[in-house]
């Protein structure tokens, strides 16, 4: 405020008035300084930047020009409409036709799935012809793996019990290789 800020902050509320009393737009302003925030507060707040207007405007353009150069090559290295088109990023057309399109597709999709539910057999036919399972999948899962172990264990006791080949050939269910005999 330098001096007049001082002259001004040293006088009472009263004497204030009266020196904006024939000016209340002086008055106004001096209110609005008051409580102006200090350069400080700015730069924490992000309103202004630390350093010379003339630097931060040469920051702003090299970082506008790096900006630009950069979208230039992402630019210049960006594919082919053609061969988004080929490879069904892109398709012919606006793009309200193009939405129609997959409106109407989507119909089409939601007609023919509710035909198909509406001609598929139901439940209980499926369950007396044996093609589904009576109850709860999980528990369906849960008793074919137990079944699936008992023929495993069972099939691993026949084998640990079978009679060997010298045993199978005194039964004379088995000849031998080396059978002299003949």
């Amino acid at each position: 405020f330098g001096f007049l800020g001082f002259i001004i902050m040293s006088v009472s509320v009263v004497e204030r008035y009266n020196m904006f009393e024939h000016n209340p737009n002086k008055y106004n302003l001096y209110k609005k300084l008051q409580t102006r925030p200090d350069k400080n507060e700015l730069i924490d707040r992000n309103v202004l930047k630390k350093g010379s207007p003339r630097i931060q405007a040469a920051k702003e353009a090299l970082k506008k020009e790096k900006t630009s150069l950069a979208l230039g090559k992402k630019l210049e290295n960006r594919i082919d409409k053609e061969k988004l088109l080929n490879s069904n990023v892109l398709k012919e057309g606006s793009p309200r036709l193009q939405a129609a399109k997959e409106a109407l597709k989507k119909e089409k999709t939601s007609l023919t799935l509710g035909r198909k539910l509406e001609n598929r057999i139901d439940k209980e036919k499926l369950v007396s012809s044996n093609v589904l399972k009576e109850g709860s999948p999980r528990l369906q899962a849960v008793q074919e793996a137990l079944k699936r172990e008992k023929k495993v264990n069972d099939l691993h006791k026949k084998l640990e019990n079978r009679p060997n080949a010298s045993n199978l050939e005194q039964r004379n269910i088995l000849k031998s290789k080396f059978n002299i005999n003949m």
